[in-house]
C-alpha cells in the first residue's frame, strides 16, 4: 500500500516505487509505474527462478500530480490491484519463487537506472503480509474531490 503524488515530469517517466533487488542489483520484486503506456506493473520472482511482470494497463486515472493511494493484494495465484480505495482488476500469477533480501530495498528510482531519483511526494508507504488487507482499507487521507 502506498500513497503517493507525482510531481512535474516523473507522471511521463518509467519508474519503480518500490523494489527488492539482491547484492548483484537483479531485481526480486516491485511496483512499476510506466508512464509511457500509463500502466502500473508488479514484479516478483517466479518459482522458475525468472522475473515475472503482471501489467494492468489502461489506467490514465494515476498518471498525474493528485494524491491516489494503490493497494496491491498479493495471493498464490492472483495480484488484485486497488486505485484509490475502488478495485480495479486482478490478474492471475504463475508460481511465486524466493525472493533475494540480501540486497537493497529502494523507494522513488528509475527503472533503467535505480542509482536515479525520481520527485514525487511519498506520505506512507505499507508492506503487509495480508493479501486481503486492501478491502479493509480507507481512503481518509486523501484530499476531498469536488463533486461536479
Amino acid at each position: 500500500m502506498v500513497t503517493f503524488r507525482m510531481i512535474k515530469n516523473t507522471v511521463s517517466k518509467v519508474w519503480n516505487v518500490w523494489q527488492i533487488v539482491d547484492e548483484d542489483g537483479n531485481k526480486q520484486a516491485g511496483l512499476r509505474l510506466n508512464g509511457d503506456q500509463q500502466a502500473l506493473e508488479y514484479f516478483l520472482m517466479g518459482a522458475d527462478g525468472n522475473l515475472q511482470t503482471v501489467t494492468f494497463p489502461g489506467l490514465s486515472v494515476l498518471f498525474n500530480t493528485k494524491w491516489h493511494k494503490v493497494m496491491i493484494g498479493v495471493e498464490r495465484d492472483q495480484v488484485t490491484l486497488y486505485v484509490d480505495c475502488q478495485p480495479v482488476d486482478l490478474r492471475p500469477i504463475k508460481g511465486k519463487g524466493p525472493i533475494n533480501t540480501e540486497g537493497d530495498t529502494l523507494i522513488g528510482r528509475l527503472d533503467t537506472d535505480p542509482d536515479a531519483s525520481v520527485v514525487f511526494e511519498l506520505q506512507w508507504m505499507l508492506i503487509h503480509c495480508d493479501p486481503k488487507r486492501a478491502q479493509r482499507e480507507s481512503c481518509n487521507e486523501l484530499p476531498a474531490t469536488e463533486v461536479q
